[in-house]
C-alpha cells in the first residue's frame, strides 16, 4: 500500500469513528429528552388541580348544599354540621356560607370537616 492509500484509510476511519460517536450523541439526547417529556407529564399529572363546585339546593323545610368534585357530589349536606339534632339552614344564604368554608378548607388541603365554634361565627345556626 502506498502512503497516500494510507492517509485515506485513516481519514474515512476518522470520519466513521466521528460518526459513531455523532450517533451516540444524537441517540443519548433523545434518550434524555424522551425522559424529560415523560417526568413532566408525570409531574403534571399529579399535580392537577382538581375542580370544586358548591351548589344550594332547596328541601322540605330548609336549604342544603352540595360539593363537587370534578363533577361527582363529594359532600351532600342537608343539615347544619356540627349541630345536635336535624337542623335545616333557614336560609341559601346560610348554605352557600357554610359551603363555601367547607369549599376552602378542601382547596387548602384540609379535612372539610366544621365545628360547633365555626358553625356559630358563621351564624348560621339560630
Amino acid at each position: 500500500m502506498t502512503s497516500g492509500n494510507l492517509c485515506l484509510i485513516n481519514l474515512i476511519m476518522q470520519m466513521t469513528k466521528i460518526l459513531k460517536n455523532k450517533k451516540i450523541l444524537i441517540c443519548t439526547l433523545f434518550l434524555l429528552l424522551l425522559g424529560g417529556v415523560g417526568v413532566a407529564y408525570r409531574y403534571e399529572k399529579e399535580h392537577e388541580m382538581l375542580r370544586v363546585d358548591l351548589k344550594t339546593f332547596q328541601t322540605t323545610g330548609g336549604w342544603g348544599y352540595d360539593v363537587r368534585v370534578d363533577s361527582k357530589t363529594f359532600i351532600h349536606q342537608e343539615y347544619i354540621p356540627a349541630v345536635e339534632g336535624q337542623k335545616r339552614f333557614a336560609s341559601e344564604a346560610d348554605a352557600l356560607k357554610t359551603g363555601q368554608l367547607v369549599v376552602r378548607k378542601l382547596t387548602k388541603g384540609q379535612l372539610p370537616t366544621l365545628s360547633k365554634e365555626e358553625i356559630a361565627v358563621l351564624g348560621v345556626d339560630k
